[in-house]
């Protein structure tokens, strides 16, 4: 099965989704920041896939996506989000769109609705 990078600040929310993944077949890597996530790229086979938080402590995913178009142009980013006080949810899925993220997922989210997500960016 794939293997999934997964990156994400909230230590339950980043529980879960590793074990939504995980029970489903998918290889996980869960990380929880940008600089763990970039040292994940930069140090191993790759990905098929990132799954990342847009807020990640006192940063965003915006450099994670640079780095992913930059080392591994072909691996899809789904990106999640609650949203934040300072920029509305409508503002965080058009940054990942130009971006370059495949798919938006705004928190909360169901199981199902990040394995359709996760699935529909690998083509299964």
């Amino acid at each position: 099965m794939a293997r999934v990078l997964v990156v994400e600040d909230d230590e339950d929310v980043l529980t879960l989704v590793e074990r939504f993944l995980s029970d489903d077949g998918f290889e996980v890597v869960a990380v929880r920041s940008v600089e763990e996530a970039s040292a994940a790229l930069l140090n191993s086979e790759g990905f098929e896939l990132v799954v990342s938080d847009f807020y990640l402590h006192q940063s965003t995913a915006a450099s994670l996506l640079d780095l992913v178009k930059e080392r591994h142009p072909n691996t899809p980013v789904i990106l999640t989000s609650g949203g934040s006080q300072q920029i509305p949810i409508e503002a965080v899925h058009a940054i990942g769109v130009v971006s370059g993220a495949v798919s938006f997922l705004q928190k909360p989210f169901l199981r199902s609705q990040l394995l359709k997500s996760v699935n529909d960016a690998l083509g299964m």
